[in-house]
């Protein structure tokens, strides 16, 4: 009786309390029909694809915009999107791509009659090269399309062209002038220069992409949601307000800036969309997405089992005791059937982080610089006790390499990595110089506020071998921010892949992407894997590369610049009135060709 007074009480608080901030007249455009229903803890910091970096602009931007191509369905095999083909030289550098005709951007006060008018090749030449000025997808083109060269074009041109490369020089000396400097707050990005001719729209429905040498994963990174097409009329009117106020040619599109930041976001269906489905029905089936912002993970699980959500995802420790079983995971008989529980592989890992770069870490002794104090701290970790303490047995014990279980390159016969085995930690702390943990310095471990639980864990685990480490909660984006400019030691982190190939997780450990450019956060170095990697990126995509993909799993785990913990795992709960939608190893959401009963 008291858990149904409580369960009561918090509904009754949520109603009372969601009532919406926006005006009357805004009001009047709330949708009605088929109305899908999902809510978004932590809420959004973007509607622009140029900063689609975190699953909750990625989900609301992909309701929003279209791209030349996309993942489709479980296998996530490339469709296109707003190409209708494309060809690739034989050299491997220049992709050709037609586009579709008649496909419009979203009706929009920017522009003439607020009408929006046919997307067009130029379009995707100006959104590409705005990734490359200002936005996070910027990792997308560099280093892969044709860069600037001196005596391109004329006179003119060669001395503009010398001018960018010596302030890119002196842009990375003082890079490095600030790495060595202990009172450097930040490292500033170098200007990132980019041949004219990289992108050129060949007429109004083809367009030509000129890399600098070929690299086979290409397309499916223009499947990213960096790389959606915007027009130049949305930005020269709201400029950086487009954050707020999207256009775009996707399913759905924003009226009357229906965004409260902090309650709700409201997309109505785009009357002009032009896809159809397999009986030439236009697309989307449903009248609105509504976004909800509840922070309280129990407020926001009642009111899913009160049928006011369609969905919720990423449940917190509260609500998996609630509906799975803590030792096997499964879903508690009491639920079964009232609404679908997804669960499958996801392509993330989640790890601890040992900073390597010697040319900042200036204590040389440091002992996470020693491998075997690494690899000891990799075998204390009970790896499968936590996911059953903490996590409901939801997620994949991490005991094989760095690659999650949802790539089709995962093979843990083929990669030796870290098993429980505390006598053998303990061995490896003697052969470093530390037995029993004996003056070892205590360590710090840096993580995000909710992750005090898994913090704790490993905390104890270690203590077991006598390292003793104290844990330190950060803000979530304070905790990234000093991860990225090589400020912690050893630190929480997470990798969810951008395209379903092993090199965008690989590419963490490759050199010329430390951080805060790239994604190599602990500042990784070896010349074998550096090689070995930039000779697979060249090679066609397939089974092929799995080999060299092993090879590079295994020389990550034996210099153990990271401990992987677990590969996690989708977990979805959806009303029994929703069809058709589909969960994948990317965690996409695409909701088009949803509908509700």
């Amino acid at each position: 009786m008291r858990i149904f007074f409580i369960f009561f009480f918090l509904i009754i608080v949520f109603s009372c309390n969601n009532n919406n901030n926006f005006s009357e007249n805004e009001t009047q455009t709330f949708p009605k029909g088929n109305i899908f229903r999902y809510n978004q803890t932590g809420g959004l910091t973007s509607l622009d694809p140029a900063f689609a970096r975190v699953r909750a602009n990625i989900w609301a931007c992909t309701q929003l915009y279209n791209g030349l191509v996309r993942f489709s369905g479980k296998d996530l095999s490339m469709k296109y999107e707003l190409a209708e083909k494309y060809e690739l030289s034989k050299d491997g550098k220049v992709y050709t791509f037609t586009l579709k005709k008649g496909v419009f951007f979203h009706d929009n006060p920017c522009f003439p009659n607020g009408k929006g008018r046919e997307m067009k090749a130029s379009d995707f030449v100006y959104s590409f090269n705005r990734i490359l000025k200002d936005g996070t997808g910027a990792w997308v083109f560099r280093d892969k399309v044709l860069k600037a060269k001196p005596l391109e074009n004329s006179e003119k041109e060669s001395k503009s062209n010398e001018t960018k490369s010596q302030e890119l020089k002196n842009q990375e000396n003082k890079n490095q002038e600030l790495k060595n400097d202990p009172k450097s707050q930040e490292i500033k990005k170098p200007e990132i220069i980019i041949s004219d001719t990289a992108f050129k729209a060949v007429d109004d429905y083809t367009l030509r992409i000129y890399l600098e040498k070929p690299f086979p994963a290409f397309l499916q990174m223009l499947a990213t949601p960096y790389t959606a097409v915007i027009p130049y009329e949305a930005i020269e009117k709201y400029k950086k307000d487009f954050r707020k106020n999207p256009v775009g040619t996707g399913a759905f599109l924003m009226r009357n800036g229906l965004w409260d930041e902090r309650n709700k976001l409201i997309l109505h269906k785009n009357p002009n969309y032009w896809k159809k489905d397999a009986k030439n029905q236009k697309l989307p089936y449903l009248d609105a997405v509504e976004v909800s912002f509840i922070e309280d993970r129990t407020v926001e699980f009642n009111t899913f089992f009160d049928g006011k959500l369609d969905l919720i995802a990423n449940l917190s420790e509260v609500s998996r005791d609630q509906i799975l079983e803590k030792s096997t995971g499964k879903v508690k008989e009491r639920f079964a059937g009232k609404f679908k529980v997804v669960k499958n592989p996801y392509m993330m890992t989640e790890f601890i982080g040992f900073y390597q770069d010697t040319t900042i870490l200036k204590d040389l002794k440091n002992p996470l610089l020693h491998p075997k104090v690494r690899q000891a701290l990799n075998y204390a970790i009970n790896r499968k006790g936590l996911l059953q303490a903490l996590r409901n047995n939801l997620g994949i014990v991490g005991d094989f390499g760095v690659l999650p279980k949802a790539f089709p390159n995962f093979d843990s016969t083929k990669v030796n990595g870290y098993a429980y085995n505390p006598p053998k930690a303990q061995e490896l702390l003697k052969e470093a110089g530390f037995p029993n943990g004996e003056n070892l310095p205590i360590i710090t471990l840096n993580t995000y506020q909710s992750d005090r639980e898994v913090a704790e864990y490993l905390q104890k685990d270690w203590e077991q071998i006598g390292v003793k480490v104290n844990i330190e909660l950060n803000h979530p984006a304070s905790h990234s921010e000093k991860v990225e400019q090589g400020k912690l030691q050893m630190f929480r982190f997470s990798w969810i892949a951008d395209y379903p190939d092993a090199e965008n997780f690989l590419g963490m450990f490759y050199s010329p992407n430390f951080t805060p450019i790239g994604s190599n956060k602990t500042h990784f170095k070896n010349e074998v894997f550096d090689k070995l990697f930039q000779e697979t990126s060249q090679m066609p995509l397939g089974k092929g590369r799995n080999p060299n993909y092993q090879k590079l799993n295994q020389i990550i785990m034996e210099n153990s610049p990271v401990a992987v913990l677990y590969y996690d795992e989708v977990l979805r709960l959806c009303q029994n009135r929703v069809l058709y939608l589909e969960a994948d190893a990317l965690n996409s959401l695409l909701l088009e060709t949803v509908k509700v009963k």
